[in-house]
């Protein structure tokens, strides 16, 4: 099952756990954990949703790496409420959420678009002695890009600087997005010239995003 989840073969890994139960061999939470992952893996939410509920009716105590992947299988299947509820869920059984769980979950809530609960997942996380990481503000940054909160982004942008988290070009890219929706040409160039003298490279979606903001403040020149 675990080479299966390896190489994201996640048909054959279920299948594999079936012939387990049929035979009546004991699977416990490792053997299930890589069947899980290998569903995650595949960004097979819905069959990861089952594998767990089946867990849980097999009485196979679940785990933090059981949720978080799990979890993550939701935000890759662009399924938020569901990443939220099984947050929730583990914290109602006492399972302490890490840093993977409250990065995957923030990452769900920027794909389905609620860029408030990813500020609230933010703040929980710092509420709980969670040190954010890179991941952390640009899944948020990233959320307030498609939320057109450009001016929100430019705080959560602050914020990672204070707490010494160096942005990367996943960070400007987003931020320069979010600047270019709110027809920030000016800031969205200023980044531009900011990540470039903090010797960050930018890229082509960098670019993409500095030209579109330009572009929707009708400064083709500056395009």
């Amino acid at each position: 099952v675990t080479a299966c989840a390896k190489g994201q073969l996640w048909q054959r890994a279920l299948q594999q756990l079936g012939d387990m139960s049929r035979d009546r061999l004991h699977h416990d939470v490792i053997v299930c954990g890589a069947a899980l992952s290998a569903c995650e893996r595949a960004g097979k939410c819905d069959q990861a949703l089952k594998l767990m509920r089946a867990m849980r009716l097999g009485e196979v105590r679940t785990n933090v790496i059981v949720y978080s992947t799990t979890i993550s299988a939701c935000m890759k299947g662009k399924q938020w409420r569901m990443a939220v509820q099984l947050l929730a869920e583990m914290q109602q059984l006492h399972l302490e959420p890490d840093l993977i769980t409250y990065n995957s979950t923030i990452s769900a809530c920027e794909k389905g678009q609620r860029w408030a609960k990813a500020v609230h997942l933010l703040a929980e996380m710092k509420h709980l002695d969670l040190q954010p990481d890179v991941i952390s503000y640009n899944a948020l940054m990233s959320a307030c890009e498609k939320g057109q909160q450009w001016s929100l982004a430019l705080q959560v942008f602050e914020t990672m600087q204070r707490d010494g988290c160096k942005p990367d070009v996943v960070t400007y890219s987003a931020l320069t997005s979010a600047c270019g929706n709110g027809h920030q040409w000016d800031m969205a160039l200023q980044l531009l010239t900011q990540m470039q003298q903090e010797g960050v490279q930018p890229n082509t979606v960098t670019f993409n995003a500095a030209t579109s903001a330009c572009e929707k403040g009708n400064r083709w020149t500056h395009a």
